[in-house]
């Protein structure tokens, strides 16, 4: 919920978020896997891209408000990145936000 927050990520969609980051870290190998193949990550993490970058795309149109998806469109290091980078970027946040994390 805070990523979707931070992300001002449309609420109806926000099992999405943990969905991608699911995908992005799952073993592939793993019977209980989310995803059972690279092609098949490739392709859901390709629907993350496309759903990501019709956000980017309207917050890049619009006036630079206060959400991340806006900060990282109106940046001058981050508003021109390419696919890849796109994609990774939009991947690591989702995953560094979604993992639950063990405390020592």
């Amino acid at each position: 919920m805070m990523l979707a927050t931070l992300f001002d990520f449309p609420w109806e969609d926000r099992e999405k978020l943990t969905w991608w980051s699911d995908v992005a870290i799952a073993n592939i190998e793993a019977p209980d896997a989310v995803v059972h193949s690279m092609e098949e990550r490739a392709a859901e993490l390709g629907k993350m891209g496309e759903y990501f970058r019709k956000l980017w795309d309207a917050r890049a149109s619009a006036a630079p408000t206060f959400d991340l998806i806006s900060m990282l469109a109106h940046s001058e290091a981050t508003r021109n990145l390419q696919a890849r980078e796109f994609i990774g970027t939009i991947a690591l946040l989702i995953v560094a936000a979604t993992t639950p994390r063990a405390i020592p």
